[in-house]
């Protein structure tokens, strides 16, 4: 592949999580979600994935202030070890740009974007891929170990 379409691919690919993550959360998700900071909390401390994935959307979107990712890298976090596809995606998705008080990696970014296409979503499989080609051999072999051994967190 030529250099220039292979930058005009990592552009393009950056773009689409720029635009995925400046996007709502799932429709189905957020219209059986509360959308009150408080209650989210609520729940989402009582380990609810689903409010833990809102939550962090919520601290991603600005709110008549600049985006909290850090708060949001905590929530995805918590609802990422649960198993929460696009939790895991918008983790990964914080890892690839450095973001939520995250040291930029592709390895971790690489980690989760693979659990998170498990769930078989195409766009979490491509940016996998695209991710992929940042990484050696040895640090995919690496980071396949850490998917296999993973299992998800059981919270009550």
């Amino acid at each position: 592949m030529k250099k220039g379409a292979s930058a005009m691919k990592r552009t393009l690919v950056a773009l689409c999580l720029a635009a995925f993550f400046a996007a709502p959360s799932f429709a189905a998700e957020m219209s059986t979600a509360p959308t009150d900071p408080a209650a989210l909390q609520k729940l989402a401390e009582e380990g609810d994935s689903n409010a833990q994935l809102n939550l962090g959307n919520y601290y991603a979107t600005p709110h008549n202030a600049a985006p909290d990712h850090e708060q949001a890298a905590i929530w995805y976090r918590k609802a990422a070890e649960q198993g929460n596809a696009e939790a895991q995606y918008r983790l990964g998705s914080l890892y690839y740009r450095g973001k939520g008080g995250l040291r930029q990696s592709y390895e971790d970014a690489y980690f989760w974007f693979i659990l998170a296409a498990k769930a078989g979503s195409r766009p979490f499989a491509v940016d996998r891929d695209e991710t992929a080609r940042h990484l050696t051999d040895e640090q995919t072999e690496a980071v396949q170990k850490r998917v296999d051994d993973w299992k998800p967190v059981i919270r009550n």
